[in-house]
């Protein structure tokens, strides 16, 4: 390693529970090539090992599969983080990723054996997709409330022979779901109004108030506009810019948008994956040893939430907050 100039490095194992795994040992050990045809060359204590000596056409097809992976190393990373992207990257995500899976099929031969990836990739991707985008709307509502998305988004990610039938189905979850909330706020209101008017009425009888009717019932007016709607007017708007922060920007818009910011507040709560969460569960193998067995669950529950959090640093979860 010294006389190669190369920084010693871990030894990463190829784990099936742990994403781009592969990819990560397969990288390392392309940065270490010099180091490890070297050994194999020179070994004089084991001389199996330079059977094991990797061809100039092995380095090929490593530096292969390794670029085939790396295309899923961004998305899973941004997914699977601690950052809690939501359910509003799922669609957008796939999209990519079937699209760069497709890319790179055109450009593999059909003698190669990463063909056959692609295509069981490609198949399982579109698999997810329609789990998320077709047979159910929340991720499809999800997209179109954050303002940098939107349905411009799928301009760029579509081919043309999908696009228009894509959006409209997306078009169409958006605005049923926007009718339900709006519907759903209107009971709301007309429930709070008869309880207003009913307790009106009391206050009328106990004070044995007649009023007589105002001269203002023998006058109405009538609105002749037409108010166009909400979703409307959203969906007009440009979209944000990609530094935008989504949370920020329906603060500032829950006002102009009632409607679409009650349902970002909910749909873009929703987590996209639950790798935050598992991680979260995991950690509870930590606190709960043999030695600290009797804490209760809400104590548990406070000392976990706390710690994934940030409230409280790892090592003092152990000292905080330990309650029987």
């Amino acid at each position: 390693m010294i006389a190669f100039k190369l920084d010693i490095k871990v030894l990463i194992l190829d784990m099936p529970v742990r994403w781009n795994s592969t990819y990560d040992m397969l990288a390392l050990a392309i940065k270490q090539r010099p180091a490890i045809n070297a050994v194999c060359v020179t070994q004089q204590l084991d001389i199996s090992v330079k059977e094991i000596y990797l061809t100039e056409i092995d380095w090929a097809q490593i530096q292969e599969i390794a670029s085939f992976f790396k295309m899923f190393v961004s998305t899973t990373k941004k997914m699977q983080s601690t950052s809690s992207p939501t359910l509003n990257e799922v669609i957008p995500r796939y999209h990519l990723l079937i699209k760069n899976v497709s890319d790179r099929l055109r450009d593999t031969l059909d003698s190669s054996p990463l063909r056959q990836a692609c295509l069981i990739a490609i198949k399982k991707l579109r698999g997810y997709y329609i789990g998320a985008a077709i047979n159910h709307s929340y991720a499809g509502v999800a997209t179109v409330c954050d303002p940098r998305f939107k349905l411009v988004v799928f301009d760029k990610l579509l081919p043309p022979e999908s696009l228009i039938s894509f959006k409209a189905l997306i078009e169409k979850q958006f605005i049923a779901c926007c009718i339900k909330y709006k519907r759903r706020q209107r009971d709301i209101e007309v429930q709070d109004l008869e309880l207003q008017l009913a307790a009106e009425e009391e206050v009328l009888e106990s004070n044995n108030i007649d009023e007589l009717g105002s001269d203002d019932d023998l006058f109405f007016t009538e609105s002749t506009s037409v108010q166009e709607h909400e979703w409307s007017r959203y969906l007009a708007q440009p979209v944000a810019p990609q530094v935008t922060n989504i949370y920020d920007y329906w603060k500032v818009k829950q006002y102009e948008f009632p409607t679409i910011a009650k349902i970002a507040r909910d749909f873009l709560a929703i987590p996209a994956t639950s790798a935050p969460s598992e991680c979260v569960f995991s950690g509870g193998s930590d606190l709960i040893s043999k030695k600290r067995a009797r804490l209760s669950v809400d104590s548990i529950q406070m000392l976990m939430c706390l710690r994934d959090w940030g409230a409280i640093p790892e090592d003092d979860a152990e000292e905080e907050l330990i309650l029987d």
